[in-house]
């Protein structure tokens, strides 16, 4: 038993985390014209991954409404790591933010009730149960395969009840560590982490609108919210995506004035690669003793 995080699978005995199952099999093959050789068998090996839901426990909180393109996990049609670590920044306004790495283009709000255009509403809805934990979007929570509506707009009343929100669990939060495919610490800092859909998008991305299909799930840990007049939400010099742009008297080295245009959420991808979204009931264990053993 262990972890499965969409590309390797790492060992575990950790009963709140373990989510997939891996089978072993090697055996000898009887060799025929080899026989001539002296080779009578060749070693022969197989192997298979089971995952089941990955349990979400306290205080990990419940679904962010927002969704993630799916275009940084993704290599000539297949599902990799290489997007873990990668900065991601949804930007309600066109165009690029001076002096970030990361465009408009990388995620948008997310109806994680239907595929309709998220409304303003359910997206308020949705941030608070996720920040509540509740998990009470009005609906069931969304599996991959199924479309889902999204929205690259404005929504003010959004920003400003996100802005409040995030300020809250980014002073409760600790600290979170964000590695790249290779393992280098690319943040060190905190945020408020969240597990988000992953969808399907042209790559490189547009403007985000319109269904999507949910590819993967993902976590996102939020490393800060600029919100028009009001600038930088908070003071997290670790996050070199957003701090530059953070105004003074925030930023000493900052611009002068925030950018009354500007609404943007700062991120980064977790390596927490999976293919269904976190689940309250964690799926069966048949044994978690310090020696496992496969039963015919």
């Amino acid at each position: 038993m262990g972890i499965w995080n969409g590309t390797t699978f790492s060992p575990s005995l950790n009963g709140s985390q373990v989510n997939a199952v891996q089978c072993q099999v090697a055996r000898p093959i009887p060799t025929t014209f080899l026989r001539l050789l002296g080779m009578t068998s060749l070693a022969g090996s197989a192997q298979a991954i089971a995952v089941a839901n990955p349990p979400l426990n306290p205080p990990t909180p419940c679904i962010f409404p927002m969704a993630l393109s799916g275009c940084a996990f993704t290599n000539a049609g297949a599902f990799n790591s290489l997007g873990c670590g990668a900065a991601a920044t949804f930007i309600s306004s066109s165009g690029q933010t001076p002096g970030t790495n990361a465009g408009t283009n990388t995620a948008a709000w997310a109806n994680l009730c239907g595929t309709s255009t998220p409304s303003a509403p359910q997206t308020q809805a949705a941030i608070n149960g996720a920040a509540a934990g509740t998990c009470s979007p009005g609906c069931a929570t969304p599996q991959t395969g199924n479309t889902i509506g999204t929205n690259n707009g404005m929504q003010q009343s959004v920003f400003n009840l996100l802005e409040t929100t995030f300020v809250q669990q980014f002073n409760a939060s600790g600290t979170h560590q964000v590695t790249d495919s290779t393992g280098n610490v690319i943040y060190n800092g905190p945020g408020w982490k969240v597990p988000v859909p992953v969808i399907q998008t042209s790559c490189p991305p547009g403007p985000i609108n319109g269904a999507h299909q949910i590819i993967s799930w993902t976590e996102m840990v939020i490393t800060q919210v600029y919100n028009r007049n009001n600038g930088c939400a908070v003071n997290n010099p670790a996050d070199s995506n957003s701090w530059q742009i953070c105004p003074q008297p925030l930023n000493p080295a900052g611009p002068s004035n925030p950018d009354p245009n500007l609404r943007a959420v700062f991120g980064r991808y977790n390596c927490s690669f999976v293919p269904s979204p976190p689940s309250t009931i964690p799926g069966p264990r048949s044994a978690l003793a310090t020696r496992l053993r496969l039963v015919r």
